[in-house]
């Protein structure tokens, strides 16, 4: 029996049908009467400002008109009308009033989804008040020293702390057998402020910010002829009884000795010092008058 030779394969041409790639929702479809959503008033309404203001109304004939880059409707005026651009309909539309139209449906429309993120970057450019809520704070601005080789959190005093933790603050595991202080407290001699060395004030001063024993330090260092530069916000002293070459009503010239705070130590400057911008003594806190007494 004689077989028949084996066909090749018919080559079938691939037809791509609707049923094999369903379409995707797009921004195409979002300009589309059906889409187009008002947030209704209630729990998911976006405001920005008074909740009290109305909505924009549906009636209105340029509702979705607008620049597509900002998103903001422009007011009526001779040139609203040429400010009209057909692709500033895909995009989500933001009112003064804090009104948002053209919401995809799959986004979420209340304050903590997407559309509540834009409607804050936006409203930065009506009320610039509320930009720290959009984008933060710097972490540099909080007293956070990101340069530091050392752990941040042993002396930082937190967000909402105007000063940092000083040395008895920190984080350091100390034995039990060590913490006296509530047994010999009230045992220890008073501190005498005029009879510490200059060190000892300087670290109570840098130490203790916005504390009585500052006060006390600033109070003793103001004796000893110290003065607080507010400007260059360091203490300095005149070198020599002649080192200043220069004296007016105002101001005087001459070499200081600069304390560095940061490398602590004493460094001598040629600078002129203005009268205004020097502290003055500040008074002494009735309970730190007693480390004064002789």
């Amino acid at each position: 029996m004689e077989e028949k030779p084996k066909q090749p394969p018919e080559k079938v041409e691939f037809q791509m049908r609707n049923e094999d790639f369903p379409a995707l929702p797009s921004t195409s479809s979002f300009g589309s009467e059906q889409n187009k959503i008002m947030i209704p008033t209630g729990s998911s309404s976006l405001q920005m400002g008074n909740p009290s203001v109305g909505f924009a109304s549906e009636l209105e004939p340029n509702i979705l008109a607008g620049n597509p880059s900002i998103g903001f409707v422009p007011e009526p005026g001779p040139n609203f009308s040429a400010s009209l651009q057909p692709e500033a309909r895909i995009n989500i539309q933001t009112y003064p009033d804090g009104t948002m139209t053209n919401i995809p449906p799959t986004m979420l429309t209340d304050q903590f989804g997407m559309a509540g993120l834009l409607a804050a970057y936006r409203g930065m450019y009506l009320e610039p008040n509320i930009a720290p809520l959009v984008f933060g704070e710097k972490a540099e601005l909080m007293g956070l020293g990101m340069n530091s080789e050392s752990e941040i959190h042993l002396n930082y005093g937190g967000p909402w702390a105007d000063k940092p933790n000083h040395a008895p603050h920190t984080d350091v595991k100390i034995p039990e057998k060590y913490k006296t202080n509530e047994l010999i407290r009230e045992k220890l001699a008073k501190i005498k402020f005029p009879l510490l060395e200059e060190d000892a004030l300087f670290y109570l001063f840098y130490n203790y910010p916005g504390e009585e024993y500052q006060i006390a330090a600033a109070h003793e260092l103001h004796v000893r002829d110290w003065r607080y530069h507010k400007v260059e916000r360091v203490w300095l002293r005149r070198l020599t009884f002649g080192s200043v070459i220069e004296h007016t009503a105002l101001f005087e010239r001459g070499t200081y000795n600069v304390f560095d705070s940061e490398h602590w130590r004493k460094v001598p400057r040629e600078m002129t010092v203005e009268y205004k911008d020097l502290e003055k003594q500040p008074e002494l806190p009735p309970n730190m008058k007693v480390f004064f007494e002789p």
